[in-house]
């Protein structure tokens, strides 16, 4: 009698995407940190000292069950479960989890002022007018600098304590295709995913004011309107490769078609992060900020 091989069960995408999220490994952070406490020989067995054991396990085990159950898919509406969670569970908590949402910066400087920005007011009104989570390139100038920009729309406003991101840029092959590969994570609550077509007019004069002024402006917009400015500047900027991430670029051959079906295949695979929408592709009008533009002031993180 001939056994049949045994599988391993396959763990379903969304669940994979799920405990991959930059808010799953706060959970876990979290969670590990309750269950130390939990393992520290008690100090004496009063009322007091259970009741904290059994407030410990309750709110550990709602997380960790909240993160199972999908609860906390999305990062806005997950967030503010992990924070009542950590208030219950004490300041201990409550300061862990701001330190996981600063990130290694930390945040030992409070965030200043920029010089105004300008915008180009079609972008942002197209920008605010889609469907979250989107994506989309343009100008951008500050004070004197002329620059480019990624602008996400996001499903809500970053938490205050969010004061860091990791951007990371580079050519892809999605399906045998070239395509500019994007990741924007912001530490300890979500992470976000594009594709763009490395031969749109759009994305190579964007990348190009990048080049010229040494510089990446991230602008986060919830549906409100409210918006929060990261930037990248000297020799951040230079770490990130896109200098020499150039030549790729201006050597890649996608077309139109091609890349709608890489992004398509690119979407069905990502596991990890959120997939932005590319949005206003042909938008090379909005390059010119000499008119109709918007001036922002916000404070950069």
């Amino acid at each position: 009698m001939n056994a049949s091989p045994r599988r391993s069960p396959l763990v379903p995408p969304e669940m994979l995407r799920r405990r991959a999220s930059p808010l799953a490994m706060v959970v876990a952070t979290l969670c590990e940190e309750v269950l130390r406490e939990l393992r520290q020989p008690a100090r004496s067995a009063d009322a007091d000292a259970l009741g904290r054991m059994l407030n410990l396990s309750e709110w550990g085990r709602s997380l960790a069950q909240a993160l199972e159950g999908g609860e906390l898919d999305d990062p806005f509406v997950g967030l503010e479960r992990v924070q009542e969670a950590a208030r219950h569970l004490g300041p201990k908590y409550v300061a862990l989890l701001d330190t996981l949402l600063a990130g290694p910066e930390g945040r030992d400087a409070p965030p200043g002022p920029l010089p105004p920005l300008r915008l180009h007011r079609d972008l942002v009104d197209t920008l605010l007018d889609a469907e979250a989570p989107a994506l989309a390139l343009g100008a951008i100038e500050e004070g004197d600098v002329r620059g480019g920009m990624f602008a996400l729309l996001l499903d809500g406003q970053l938490p205050p304590s969010t004061s860091g991101f990791r951007l990371g840029i580079g050519m892809a092959s999605v399906e045998g295709l070239s395509v500019l590969h994007l990741v924007y994570e912001f530490y300890g609550f979500a992470r976000y995913e594009c594709v763009l077509r490395p031969t749109a007019p759009i994305v190579r004069q964007c990348l190009r004011r990048m080049l010229d002024a040494s510089a990446i402006h991230i602008l986060t917009f919830n549906p409100q309107g409210a918006v929060s400015v990261f930037k990248s500047e000297g020799e951040e900027f230079e770490c990130l490769g896109l200098r020499h991430l150039w030549p790729a670029i201006a050597a890649a051959e996608t077309n139109a078609r091609d890349y709608e079906r890489a992004a398509e295949a690119f979407a069905r695979m990502t596991l990890k992060s959120t997939v932005l929408h590319w949005i206003a592709r042909d938008a090379r009008q909005r390059f010119d900020l000499s008119t109709d533009f918007v001036s922002l002031r916000p404070k950069q993180r």
